[in-house]
């Protein structure tokens, strides 16, 4: 029975594309037929019916861009592809822990490690993608490195616009307009700092 099917899947909390097309069509079957001597004949297949398609409506329509990755991954959870696609998307908005939980699951799936050995295509965006997310690591070894010499060197002008560079790229926007101001302070007059300028202008 439909009814036992959907209640064992869903304790199981298994969704996948197949499981969706055959709720779906049976869903929608169910609702076209939605008279009313069906409600009274049917009422509780009836009303499963309509609870499913509430919720799967809203499970197929994403609400942003990461939801819509997410769905993507959902359906296709041993794409490399998806998974490298969500990677982007989380470390983009500047998520790192979710962008170290994707690598992990990527890296502890046998199938999903065998196909970026078997593809070159996928060895080299995979390669790429963990190049990307350790960026931030050396950028942030570099910022303490600036930080320490900042701290014996004040008026360093030059240190401190590379330093508001550096905060940028690690979505630390308060601390790259403080440095840019102490750069902007000590040479008001500097191209590059002016440049910079319209930069900060634009996050605040």
């Amino acid at each position: 029975m439909l009814e036992q099917f959907v209640k064992n899947k869903l304790g199981e909390g298994f969704l996948n594309p197949f499981f969706l097309k055959k709720i779906w069509k049976e869903t929608l079957s169910l609702l076209s037929k939605s008279s009313i001597s069906f409600i009274l004949i049917h009422p509780r297949r009836f009303f499963l019916s309509l609870l499913l398609f509430l919720i799967l409506t809203n499970y197929l329509i994403p609400k942003n861009k990461i939801e819509g990755t997410k769905l993507a991954v959902a359906r296709w959870p041993f794409s490399v592809q998806k998974h490298l696609r969500l990677i982007k998307v989380f470390f983009g908005n500047g998520n790192s822990v979710k962008t170290k939980e994707e690598i992990k699951l990527i890296q502890m799936s046998s199938f999903m490690s065998l196909n970026i050995k078997l593809i070159p295509g996928l060895q080299k965006e995979f390669k790429e993608t963990e190049t990307m997310i350790e960026l931030p690591n050396k950028l942030e070894q570099q910022i303490n490195q600036f930080e320490v010499i900042l701290a014996e060197k004040p008026y360093y002008r030059d240190l401190y616009l590379r330093l508001s560079l550096l905060y940028l790229q690690t979505w630390q926007n308060e601390q790259a307009k403080n440095a840019w101001q102490i750069a902007y302070y000590l040479d008001p007059n500097n191209p590059q700092i002016k440049q910079l300028e319209k930069l900060i202008e634009e996050l605040f």
